[in-house]
């Protein structure tokens, strides 16, 4: 990353960049657990909009 964009990126042997790739359960286990630290951290209230750019 440079002035916020990617400049370089590596993969592993036989994935290519627009692959998609499988996440199954873990991408939502891990976007909960984000949730709920924003939550606990005050960053986020689940009784409001979030405060996100448009």
């Amino acid at each position: 990353m440079q002035n916020g964009w990617v400049i370089a990126e590596r993969y592993a042997q036989g994935i290519q960049p627009d692959m998609p790739l499988i996440g199954w359960s873990m991408s939502k286990s891990i976007t909960h657990a984000l949730i709920g630290r924003a939550i606990q951290e005050g960053l986020l209230d689940p009784g409001k909009p979030p405060k996100v750019r448009e």
